[in-house]
């Protein structure tokens, strides 16, 4: 009695995954597994929750807010203000005092916004496979980041059911699920494909980097010397005569080296951890300028990295058909796009039109008529929802209108959607 009872959350104290690592859960994965905890979606836990509270309005907790000024699904969660307004209610709610660990809040203004994170999921499905509860790692947010350096493997940017790109936060997300088709992501851990020796080494100088941050959790990361400066002194060190040269080295223009040099501009994440690679330095070395006294570089020419520009090739027709017909055969439950053939065959779609028009005409007709396919699918589950939910309600009700159906439906936003609220409107016409 005489113990003080500890505060109740108003959320649960659903904790983070993989904190002090490399692999700390994303605030976007964060947002998911807690409405997953409460058995709703990401968007009922904004809009019926979150919203009112962020507005001091807990009474109206339950009905629907349709927008909220600081609150919304966006990558920015995991770095910018954006994820700030989220850490601060969701640290309130569910009284965890550390949810900054789940963002790049404290460094992610040492960059430029542009570029700094994905803006669709990626993922390793051998990782979601073996996780005891699947989570998003913030690290696979990173556009730079493309391998898994766990199962040399790499990351998962597609759907394996459906082939679509996979938001980071969906108003229906679900950890290891694709919200579209309801798929799970580890499926695909049968199928592997060859790790780059360079995406290799990004994705190590980025895990080195992020354990450093979890290591200081509360350190605030500021560049202790200007950018201009510490690559004057990597010039000095590895010998380099001027901003052309540096340009060369690290494949970008001459002018855009020339801004860095002179302090006019800031190297991206992207670029940053190219310089770090060439002059063998961490992230927190070019931040605080630990610079040596002799640099050995890694020339220009070095395989670790490929120009941006594609090297001419010779477009083998039977060798490409035979690889879209292999692609074809792997995807057998569903016809790839042209852009998975594309991706897949190492040629533009262009490229691919101007040789193999047919093959072309043929790729987009079957996919064409798949996605028309699931269209007509998802009307029809939509349809058999409105009217069990109909059903129900007359039990109650003798003639029901559209609010006595809406509390029957098992998808709470099915109304947002305007052909929705149409074929409910032709339904109660029928049942009359």
């Amino acid at each position: 009695s005489n113990h003080p009872t500890p505060p109740r959350s108003v959320l649960f104290r659903v904790l983070p995954q993989g904190e002090d690592s490399s692999q700390v859960e994303s605030l976007t994965g964060y947002v998911a597994r807690l409405a997953q905890a409460h058995l709703v979606s990401p968007s009922t836990l904004l809009h019926r929750g979150l919203a009112w509270w962020e507005s001091n309005d807990p009474e109206n907790v339950g009905q629907w807010k349709r927008r909220s000024n600081t609150l919304e699904f966006s990558p920015a969660l995991n770095a910018h203000s954006v994820g700030a307004h989220w850490v601060q209610l969701l640290e309130k709610l569910t009284l965890i005092s550390d949810l900054s660990k789940c963002t790049m809040l404290s460094w992610s203004g040492l960059f430029p916004k542009a570029g700094l994170l994905r803006r669709h999921l990626a993922w390793c499905p051998h990782c979601f496979a073996e996780d005891q509860e699947i989570y998003d790692r913030l690290i696979w947010c990173l556009p730079q980041v493309k391998v898994c350096t766990l199962h040399k493997t790499k990351l998962r940017e597609y759907c394996p059911n459906c082939g679509l790109h996979i938001p980071v936060l969906h108003s229906r997300s679900i950890p290891g699920e694709c919200p579209s088709c309801k798929s799970p992501l580890a499926d695909s851990v049968s199928s592997s494909s060859s790790v780059s020796k360079a995406d290799l080494v990004m994705t190590q100088l980025v895990e080195s980097f992020f354990l450093l941050v979890a290591s200081n959790p509360d350190t605030v990361w500021k560049r202790v010397i200007p950018v201009d400066v510490v690559l004057n002194l990597c010039m000095q060190a590895a010998k380099i005569p001027d901003a052309a040269a540096l340009g060369r080295i690290l494949q970008v223009s001459r002018i855009t080296a020339w801004y860095w040099v002179n302090g006019r501009a800031v190297p991206d994440f992207s670029h940053t951890l190219r310089i770090c690679h060439v002059f063998g330095l961490s992230i927190d070395d070019f931040l605080n300028g630990k610079v040596g006294s002799r640099i050995t570089i890694k020339h220009y020419d070095d395989p670790i990295f490929t120009t941006s520009r594609r090297k001419p090739r010779r477009f083998e027709a039977l060798a490409v058909q035979n690889a879209i017909d292999e692609l074809s055969t792997q995807l057998s439950h569903r016809p790839p796009s042209l852009v998975e053939v594309s991706n897949a065959v190492g040629f533009p779609p262009r490229t691919i039109r101007n040789h193999l028009p047919e093959t072309c005409r043929l790729i987009a007709r079957k996919h064409r008529k798949f996605l028309k396919a699931q269209v007509a699918e998802r009307k029809r589950s939509m349809k058999q929802g409105l009217q069990s939910a109909i059903t129900r309600s007359r039990d109650e009700f003798t003639n029901p209108q559209r609010c006595n159906v809406v509390p029957f439906l098992t998808k709470p936003g099915l109304m947002r959607s305007a052909e929705a609220r149409k074929t409910l409107q032709q339904l109660l016409l029928e049942f009359d």
